[in-house]
C-alpha cells in the first residue's frame, strides 16, 4: 500500500507543474520525462521520512521477504532470515 503525504503530494505536484514551464533549451519527451520526475521526487524527499514502518523511506525487515522472493538464494534458511530480519530492524 502506498502512504503519501499531503504536504509531499503537494510539493511534488507543484515541482511537477515548475518542470513544464518552457526553458532556455528545447527538450523532448524522454528528457521532460526525467525532468519532471526529479524534480518530483526531490519535493517529496523532504517529507519522505516521516511515514509508518514499511512505507516510503523507511526501511524495515519487511523488505528481507521480498528480496527473499525475489532472489530465491540457495540453501537460505527460515532462521537465518529471522536473523537478518532482526538486524535490519536493529537499525535504525
Amino acid at each position: 500500500m502506498l502512504y503519501a503525504t499531503l504536504p509531499g503530494c503537494w510539493g511534488a505536484i507543484i515541482f511537477a507543474c515548475l518542470s513544464f514551464t518552457p526553458s532556455l533549451l528545447p527538450r523532448g519527451g524522454l528528457i521532460q520525462g526525467i525532468v519532471c520526475g526529479i524534480t518530483a521526487a526531490t519535493a517529496d524527499l523532504p517529507f519522505a521520512t516521516d511515514v509508518p514502518p514499511g512505507h516510503g523511506h523507511t526501511y524495515t525487515s519487511e523488505y528481507v521477504d521480498g528480496w527473499n522472493a525475489v532472489l530465491r538464494p540457495v540453501g537460505i534458511t527460515g532462521q537465518e532470515l529471522a536473523e537478518l530480519r532482526n538486524i535490519v530492524a536493529e537499525d535504525k
